[in-house]
């Protein structure tokens, strides 16, 4: 293990972590570089004073001593020291200080006209401060990463913000979102300064951002669509009439789903968010919180989530992780037993739970089902990303979010378990309107660590159900009308539920609700009665999709068939080892083939120019793969020949020829 003081001589250089993202992970765990910047920016400023002062006080004790001899100076300015190159000696870069008070610039030819008094030597300038004086920003701060007091702000109001607590939630919520590499805006390197201010180069830590930035992903491609039709052709669209956008699917379900696999492809180095290759059969760790901060509100313990891959089966699941729990026998996970046999639609389904020691310390890792583009209702309803601003909260949304949580509640209930609590940041919108628990079986898994803890003896007794259930109907209440009252002027100082309740802008059926989750003995089948109108508007809307999606996908069921003609076509054509085949020329029965491909592919308009329309490309293969009677024109691109074939013909070729090719593969 190095010692400290073979680090010494990095104190006073700032660390490129903070220069780059805005903070430093390694702060306090072991990095030797300088992270206070306003301290570094005073002691500069101060040594600068410092070697001033000194300089006038030099001037006026040998000032009368200076007039009577050589007009040249005895005194001469500290040479400069270069930066240094990786071949020297530790010893020789621990002499190298950052805040040299003045140095002899390289560039003689810009100073020869000037004195050699120790008043006109420049004095040296750090690189930040030169670039703040200059007024050159190679970034925006707030547009990368956030400054060093915003983020230690940000980290004590995480820490002293529990998210348990719905009453203070709102309040403790910001607009500002801390560093996210998928999101953070392409760096623009500074220029020069050099070259502009005559001032030599010097090691400048920031000099090398532009090749550690995470730079955007390209913004997802759609060649093969059209974009939907401008609304005047729309509108007067005949019956019989077809837009390049009617023969795919809508164009924002198509997106919305290229956007989910666009998520899932998302990948990170390991080395740059220093994490483990692998952890038992998960590998690809990747973390998926929008915030990329660990956060230690929920649980008690720091946690994190990542998406990764299984090598068992090569599927995308959800890593949970919780740091330093303290676990001492494999029997606290018991109950990880029953809770692989939930199925529930308004569930994330856990798969395993085991304990790992791949981050440097004990780790309880929990895997569960991967939903890419999945937000909390913290985030969906009081946060904003960039191209999307906080959803509105309705009373149809929040009845449509207690009938689904009371489904999960149902299930849940019914493997005698519980809940536990109901947190808006373990909650997460994977569809549209569509919520899913997504961290159960921790509160079950924690409560056994602790109780293991007090009293190893004591023999585990049978847990209460119907105390279970009005826990969960409670928490229920309570996470229903924190989103309600977010969206109402509470005029009453009061802290009784039932108070707030009253002055809600809701209707009567809804606050009734409300009322019986906060009453002192709820139960399922009573909290169901008081939902079962409401229910039958959530089965409607969910059976509409599921009829939308059903005929999406019927129209695109048989689009391969498209496909398996392009594979025929480019098979059969320009076959250069069989130029010299008599049995096989483009000249005979292949004519027409070629043909057609050029008729499809290459057509040109009036001026020579290339035509691509995806239209007509996809109407002959529509017609030629049902080998309709209608006959088409076929013309070489010399003019010198011409023939008229049925797509029944064109079709019955192709099949022969394939046929023939297979035969001689």
């Amino acid at each position: 293990m190095p010692s400290s003081a073979q680090f010494d001589w990095a104190k006073n250089i700032p660390c490129r972590n903070i220069q780059i993202h805005g903070f430093c992970k390694f702060e306090h765990k072991g990095c030797s570089y300088n992270h206070d910047l306003k301290n570094d920016t005073f002691d500069n400023n101060k040594s600068n004073n410092v070697s001033s002062d000194e300089t006038n006080e030099n001037k006026n004790e040998d000032g009368p001593l200076m007039n009577q001899q050589d007009s040249r100076p005895d005194i001469s300015p500290p040479l400069f020291k270069p930066a240094l190159s990786k071949n020297l000696s530790m010893d020789s870069a621990s002499r190298f200080k950052v805040d040299s008070p003045s140095f002899t610039p390289t560039a003689m030819n810009k100073f020869v006209a000037l004195s050699p008094s120790l008043e006109t030597i420049p004095s040296f300038v750090p690189s930040k401060s030169e670039s703040s004086n200059l007024k050159v920003t190679p970034s925006s701060p707030s547009s990368i990463a956030p400054t060093v007091a915003e983020s230690e702000d940000k980290k004590k109001a995480q820490e002293n913000s529990p998210l348990n607590d719905y009453s203070s939630l709102r309040s403790t919520l910001t607009q500002t979102t801390s560093f996210n590499p998928t999101t953070a805006p392409v760096f623009t390197p500074v220029t020069n300064l050099s070259a502009s201010t005559g001032v030599a180069d010097v090691y400048n830590p920031s000099a090398e951002e532009p090749f550690y930035q995470n730079t955007n992903l390209f913004p997802v491609n759609f060649l093969l669509y059209a974009p939907p039709p401008p609304p005047h052709i729309a509108l007067n669209k005949k019956a019989n009439e077809r837009t390049v956008d009617d023969l795919f699917i809508d164009s924002s379900l198509r997106k919305y789903l290229q956007l989910k696999n666009e998520e899932s492809l998302k990948a990170v180095s390991n080395n740059e968010l220093d994490l483990p290759s692998h952890v038992d059969v998960y590998h690809s760790l990747y973390p998926i919180d929008h915030n990329f901060n660990y956060s230690s509100k929920s649980f008690g313990y720091t946690s994190m989530v990542y998406k990764c891959m299984s090598n068992d089966d090569g599927r995308l699941y959800t890593m949970r992780r919780l740091q330093n729990v303290p676990i001492t026998s494999a029997s606290v996970l018991k109950s990880i037993k029953k809770w692989k046999k939930l199925d529930c639609a308004n569930c994330v389904k856990v798969y395993d739970v085991f304990t790992t020691r791949a981050f440097n310390d004990n780790s309880l890792i929990l895997i569960y089902d991967y939903f890419p583009m999945s937000l909390t209702l913290l985030e969906n309803h009081f946060m904003s990303f960039p191209n999307k601003d906080p959803e509105l909260i309705t009373e149809n949304c929040l009845w449509s979010y207690t009938i689904q949580l009371l489904n999960a509640v149902t299930e849940v209930s019914n493997l005698k378990l519980s809940v536990g609590s109901l947190d808006p940041s373990k909650i997460i919108i994977t569809n549209k309107g569509r919520i899913r628990l997504s961290a159960l079986s921790i509160d079950t898994i924690l409560n056994d660590v602790r109780r293991s803890k007090e009293d190893n003896t004591q023999k585990e007794s049978e847990p209460d159900l119907t105390a279970l259930i009005q826990k969960d109907l409670l928490s229920l209440g309570k996470l229903i009308l924190f989103l309600a009252k977010s969206t109402t002027v509470i005029q009453s100082k009061s802290e009784d539920p039932r108070e707030i309740i009253l002055e809600l802008k809701y209707s009567t059926q809804f606050k009734n609700m409300l009322l019986y989750l906060f009453s002192e003995n709820p139960t399922l089948e009573a909290f169901q009665s008081l939902l079962a109108p409401m229910m039958l508007k959530v089965i409607n809307s969910l059976q509409s999709n599921c009829d939308v999606m059903e005929s999406t996908l019927s129209s695109e069921l048989e689009n391969a068939r498209l496909v398996r003609l392009f594979a025929k076509l480019d098979f059969i054509c320009e076959r250069p080892e069989m130029v010299q085949d008599g049995s096989w020329s483009e000249t005979g029965e292949r004519y027409p083939i070629k043909l057609f491909k050029d008729y499809v592919f290459h057509q040109v308009d009036e001026t020579g120019k290339p035509v691509v329309d995806l239209t007509h490309v996809i109407t002959c293969l529509n017609k030629l793969d049902a080998g309709v009677e209608e006959n088409i024109l076929l013309v070489s691109p010399d003019e010198m020949t011409c023939l008229i074939i049925s797509y029944k013909d064109l079709k019955e070729l192709i099949n022969k020829s394939f046929m023939k090719l297979l035969g001689k593969a």
